[in-house]
């Protein structure tokens, strides 16, 4: 046809078969069936000869249904329109969610599998380390400023610039963990993109700790690093805020 004036209904078209391609959507015209197989060629000298010919190579093209029927509609009947897909959408998604949560047995079986499959600090993988620090115990101190099971060398950490890179060396493996332990929940994936991070923010220090549960050793009142050495519960005097989670995990 002629060349495109303009980019109307998701590609580049002249007026003539933009107007065409409006009236034949919106009036859902039904044009009479080619008569040469449907294979015309449609051209600027011949492109109004077969109108059936001519609207099937408007859609091949890309031109966009969609686009004609929301494209003239007033912004608060679009806002309408949108709304009630959004809600269709979050319906749908909820049903998906509840489809894979229906069966108590197999979402319980998900999880210990996403735990097992996700976990470096199940209690089969640390039973090894946790009896041989019980056989021949080697004890360690406490650092002044920061307590980590996770901490395989546990030494003063001095200054505010070394601490946050301590805490992001020995945890951010564990909390990649998480996330992917939460991957493979059921319905978890069925959750907009915003809900899932929302979730994971939340969470995600709640389900470390608990993971890092089998690093404590309540018959001995002792915290299992990753050396093998014992840290010792009342050795944590010293520092508050590792005092405060020895604490919690024992109590």
């Amino acid at each position: 046809g002629t060349r495109g004036s303009s980019r109307d209904y998701g590609v580049h078209s002249c007026e003539g078969c933009k107007g065409f391609f409006r009236r034949s959507i919106q009036q859902k015209i039904q044009y009479r069936p080619c008569t040469k197989n449907q294979q015309c060629s449609i051209l600027r000298i011949n492109r109004n000869r077969c109108q059936y010919c001519k609207l099937k190579k408007c859609i091949a093209v890309g031109m966009s249904r969609d686009a004609v029927r929301f494209g003239r509609v007033p912004k608060r009947e679009k806002a309408k329109i949108l709304a009630a897909m959004q809600s269709v959408n979050a319906r749908s998604q909820e049903k998906a969610v509840l489809a894979e949560l229906d069966d108590d047995t197999r979402v319980t079986a998900a999880i210990i599998r996403a735990h097992m499959d996700t976990c470096g600090f199940t209690r089969d993988k640390v039973a090894p380390m946790l009896q041989q620090a019980r056989t021949n115990p080697s004890y360690t101190q406490c650092p002044p400023t920061l307590a980590c099971p996770l901490n395989p060398r546990p030494v003063p950490l001095h200054g505010q610039q070394e601490l946050v890179q301590d805490f992001s060396e020995r945890f951010s493996p564990a909390i990649r963990g998480v996330v992917e332990f939460a991957k493979r929940l059921p319905g978890f994936q069925q959750l907009p993109q915003e809900d899932q991070v929302t979730l994971l923010k939340a969470g995600v220090f709640e389900v470390l700790l608990v993971r890092l549960a089998a690093m404590f050793d309540a018959r001995t009142n002792t915290m299992l690093c990753l050396n093998g050495q014992l840290l010792r519960r009342e050795a944590l005097h010293t520092s508050v805020n590792a005092r405060f989670l020895m604490d919690s995990m024992f109590d």
